[in-house]
């Protein structure tokens, strides 16, 4: 059995938003044109200004086409298959990793797993940022696997 969630959203297609982004991108350039034209000399406010649709613009942009800009940041997802846990809830939290092969038993308290590995060692599966559908399902799962690999569950 494998459970394989990517928790990332993805963005909706929107040409609406894509249109705006065209208009900040075009906006910010306008302003400097104006500006140099009308002074040579540009204040920092207006690079700013500039600046920020600059960026408007290009997120705009990126998000009316479908791309998710979280996704140049990072991963965040859930996989549990017959090897491993590897669990990532959030973009800039560290990986939980646990190899089925080291786990010696398992056991579930409010909102965690306490993992007991072969060498001695204990650790921590976090689940308290799931949302309940999913967080039983993957204690469904993790059940499932770990009774067929003969591990203790708590």
């Amino acid at each position: 059995m494998e459970l394989k969630i990517d928790l990332l959203k993805t963005e909706i297609k929107s040409q609406f938003r894509v249109i705006v982004g065209i208009l900040l991108l075009i906006t910010s350039i306008l302003i400097v044109f104006i500006k140099l034209k009308g002074n040579p000399q540009v204040s920092l406010w207006d690079w700013l200004f500039a600046l920020i649709l600059l960026l408007s613009g290009i997120s705009s942009i990126l998000g009316g086409a479908g791309f998710a800009f979280a996704r140049m940041l990072g991963k965040s997802f859930i996989h549990i298959d017959e090897q491993s846990i590897t669990i990532k809830m959030r973009l800039f939290e560290k990986e939980q990793h646990f190899d089925w092969s080291e786990i010696k038993a398992i056991e579930y308290t409010a909102n965690k797993y306490m993992v007991t590995m072969k060498d001695g060692t204990s650790g921590i599966l976090n689940l308290y940022k799931m949302e309940y559908l999913l967080k039983k399902e993957v204690k469904s799962v993790i059940s499932e696997i770990a009774s067929t690999k003969d591990i203790l569950i708590g």
